[in-house]
């Protein structure tokens, strides 16, 4: 039997490589079913396998991307939430995205007219389109969506489109990979620039748990580039297991009373799977124990 990298001898468990801030002697593993697609393309090694727990589960270069079974609540997490916050946001950027998720859960929202999805990778791109469709579900050829190929960081810098919200759909921040650089203070001040006057930032920093020392090296970095910086979390099994971050920033001394929430899920179309009033407000709780914020 021929060994598939990430897996053991068997072929049986696939174990996630060495998160960037993380601590080496911790890896999670997980039982797989089947390997589906297993290839290298100019960003990264891109596999997709079937799993008895998620469901079918994408990695680039041996870290869980998206999984069947828990996509909605990240992607309501990095969509929704800063959207309900903005209340009504016309314009789109997602910076990433290739599995179209967050994509679809922009569709969700009434007032939305276009979106802007730049990705590096377009094997990303077509192997989920192939192997995973349920998570855009068509997403991707909505009229109001355009995507563009190409870095982030080179669309931010050449682009002078502005938009109601931003959201670095990214990879992790491994030192010389292809999303390293859109984790820098610089960049963040160039993402500030594409936004609107009322426009949000929204975007990850990992597993609080087995990571805390990514939220703590990018907090500061916002926070010295918008007025506005919030922390908020999410259990995704996928994840590590463990309570995941997302950050929304923005740049707007207006602050936000309950009728204005109410007002932003009104602005949301159907039902979300997660992100209820309760689990919003929830969301932002974090254990000091944590030592975060």
């Amino acid at each position: 039997m021929e060994k598939i990298p990430n897996l053991d001898d068997n072929n049986e468990w696939f174990t996630e490589a060495t998160l960037p801030y993380s601590d080496p002697v911790l890896r999670i593993s997980s039982k797989i079913s089947d390997v589906i697609y297993d290839q290298k393309s100019d960003f990264g090694h891109v596999q997709i396998f079937d799993t008895p727990f998620y469901g079918r589960m994408l990695t680039l270069d041996g870290i869980i991307q998206v999984a069947e079974k828990d996509e909605f609540i990240y992607h309501e997490m990095m969509i929704t939430l800063p959207a309900i916050k903005h209340g009504n946001p016309k314009n789109i950027l997602i910076i990433g995205g290739g599995d179209g998720g967050a994509v679809k859960q922009a569709l969700r929202i009434k007032s939305v007219q276009k979106i802007v999805m730049v990705e590096i990778d377009q094997s990303v791109i077509d192997t989920c389109q192939t192997f995973i469709p349920s998570i855009a579900d068509g997403a991707l050829d909505d009229p109001r969506v355009e995507i563009i190929i190409q870095d982030g960081k080179d669309y931010i810098e050449n682009s002078t489109e502005q938009f109601d919200l931003i959201a670095m759909d990214l990879t992790d921040p491994i030192p010389g990979g292809p999303a390293a650089d859109l984790y820098e203070e610089s960049f963040y001040a160039q993402v500030k620039e594409r936004l609107s006057e009322d426009g949000f930032l929204s975007t990850h920093c990992s597993s609080l748990v087995i990571q805390p020392e990514e939220a703590k090296t990018m907090i500061p970095r916002l926070k010295n580039v918008f007025r506005n910086v919030s922390l908020h979390t999410a259990v995704i099994p996928t994840y590590q297991l463990t309570s995941f971050g997302f950050l929304i920033a923005n740049d707007t001394s207006k602050t936000m009373s309950d009728e204005d929430i109410d007002r932003g899920f009104s602005n949301i179309s159907g039902e979300s799977k997660y992100l209820s009033k309760d689990m919003f407000y929830a969301s932002s709780a974090v254990p000091p124990y944590l030592g975060i914020q």
